[in-house]
């Protein structure tokens, strides 16, 4: 199997199906799946059985520099005698920082507004839950608010849009995106239907 530092630019080449094991750090690793996404891992021994600890997806917050960091970790564990798969898996998933974001949002906003915020991140961007952030784009949020109007309507998908924006920001300023890729996305626009039709 290849071995060689991780460094951004040897995970940028990694090809499909591939998988390359770190030089520096024993038992770190990346996988480039049958898609564009690229996992970082780490294999280890533990009570005497080999496995697997899946850190997170290529892209930010997971870098070669911060992912090689989170094995050492791990590594440190293991030598504590602590098995790391008990832990909760640091997936980035558009999921995974819905719930981190309500629970931030939970302590100051008005209980009204924090149901309806949470309908909407839950329910209405559940076809986001288990991409990581950085394979969501503009497009891939227009195409949902578009799919929400017409299933919903125009009013539903601009409350919705509101609730998905204000999340992103949040994103931003947590550094884990560069951009609210919300910004640029089209409103919905009312029908308004002429009394007595």
């Amino acid at each position: 199997m290849p071995v060689a530092r991780i460094t951004k630019s040897a995970v940028d080449k990694l090809p499909l199906g591939a998988v390359l094991w770190d030089s520096d750090v024993i038992g770190f690793g990346v996988r480039r799946h049958r898609s564009e996404a690229k996992h970082y891992l780490l294999r280890f021994r533990f009570a005497g059985r080999q496995t697997f600890k899946r850190i997170g997806t290529h892209g930010s917050p997971w870098t070669a520099d911060t992912a090689r960091q989170e094995a050492r970790r791990l590594l440190g564990l293991i030598a504590s005698e602590m098995n790391p798969s008990a832990e909760p898996e640091h997936s980035g998933t558009f999921g995974a920082e819905v719930e981190r974001y309500l629970t931030h949002k939970s302590r100051g906003m008005k209980p009204g507004a924090f149901t309806r915020t949470a309908l909407y991140l839950r329910q209405h961007a559940k076809p986001l839950h288990q991409l990581a952030l950085t394979e969501i784009d503009r497009r891939r949020i227009a195409q949902l608010l578009s799919s929400v109007e017409q299933s919903s309507g125009a009013a539903t998908r601009n409350r919705f849009r509101a609730a998905l924006s204000a999340f992103f920001n949040w994103l931003v300023r947590e550094g884990l995106l560069d951009t609210n890729c919300v910004t640029g996305t089209g409103k919905g626009s009312k029908v308004h239907h002429a009394r007595g039709f």
